[in-house]
């Protein structure tokens, strides 16, 4: 082999031709990057990542506009209207209570004992 290239790979500079020296790895395109030099990498490709995300996140916001969920309509809930029993004052469907006269009440036993003596 030549002495140059010998020179080359095992790093010897030479100095008496005004070379700057290279390392013969480097001349090779190798470069063993450290688990720091990594780390940063890999942060910077996420920053990427993640500001190109944001930018079209951002410009669908500004294309579409904000994206409006529409509210369920609200149930239509046909109640029966509630009556309060005149004996113990319990509020039941109209359909199932049992009235006399003026007043409503919740069972048969409480229409028979009629409205209570005091008001509730």
């Amino acid at each position: 082999m030549h002495r140059g290239v010998l020179r080359d790979l095992f790093f010897i500079s030479d100095i008496t031709a005004g070379r700057r020296s290279l390392c013969a790895r480097l001349r090779v395109g190798y470069t063993a990057a450290s688990s720091l030099t990594k780390l940063v990498n890999m942060i910077r490709l996420i920053m990427w990542a993640a500001l190109i995300a944001a930018a079209i996140w951002f410009f669908k916001r500004l294309t579409n506009g904000p994206v409006r969920k529409a509210k369920p309509a609200a149930p239509e809930i046909d109640a029966a209207p509630m009556v309060r029993c005149a004996q113990c004052g319990v509020h039941v469907p109209r359909d199932r209570a049992l009235s006399q006269g003026q007043h409503w009440y919740c069972t048969e036993a409480h229409r028979l004992q009629g409205p209570a003596a005091r008001d509730r």
